[in-house]
């Protein structure tokens, strides 16, 4: 985590970014808060072991060691501005919590990951803000940056890549000794020659079949 006070390159990453998303054209267009493709992964914190984001279409996740896990569901996005909201004690309170996404040329990050709302009690970054019920909940309002400048640097889990849900299935070549591609996880691509292949499709059958059942 970085606190600081002076107008890094970062820094003013940040206040191109809320530019555009407060005072472009098409600042009052509101998005259906679908978070882009490039940001859908688990994250991780540098410097920061056992913290973790999960960012999903419509909703995030963040977990740290020793802590609640808190989950938020998307409530406004602009850009790579994000308003989120989590469910807290108290009547008549949200907990709501603004980010921004920061492409960064850092050794071992991807992303800085900079809070727009104002400071809360636990983790710097990810902490809600209790905020009334009463009070309309709109990002041009709770993600004006705050002066909190509280950054980390966060990179994904590893570098992977996604097989289409098109290839995910069982395929037979030409080769020949009867060679058997199969795609059976979005990461995982296993070749079974002719002798395995009989012992491995039973196996899957029984895994199909339990997973059905369950």
């Amino acid at each position: 985590m970085r606190t600081s006070m002076g107008w890094s390159k970062d820094a003013w990453f940040l206040v191109i970014l809320v530019w555009f998303a407060f005072y472009s054209p098409f600042s009052e267009t509101k998005s259906n808060c679908s978070t882009p493709l490039e940001i859908r992964d688990k994250w991780y914190f540098r410097g920061e072991p056992g913290s973790m984001l999960r960012v999903r279409k419509k909703s995030m996740v963040f977990k740290q060691k020793g802590q609640k896990t808190i989950r938020y569901k998307c409530l406004e996005a602009k850009g790579q501005t994000f308003m989120l909201r989590t469910r807290v004690n108290g009547v008549g309170l949200h907990g709501i919590v603004c980010i921004g996404f920061v492409s960064v040329d850092e050794p071992g990050a991807d992303y800085s990951l900079w809070r727009l709302s104002q400071r809360a009690s636990g983790h710097p970054l990810m902490a809600p803000l209790l905020i009334s019920s009463s009070v309309t909940l709109s990002i041009n309002t709770l993600c004006n940056g705050a002066q909190t400048k509280t950054q980390y640097f966060i990179h994904r889990a590893k570098k992977t890549c996604r097989f289409p849900t098109t290839l995910r299935a069982m395929w037979h070549s030409d080769y020949p000794r009867s060679l058997a591609l199969v795609i059976f996880k979005i990461r995982h691509a296993l070749y079974h020659h002719e002798q395995d292949y009989t012992a491995f499709q039973l196996r899957y059958t029984r895994q199909r079949q339990l997973h059905t059942k369950n």
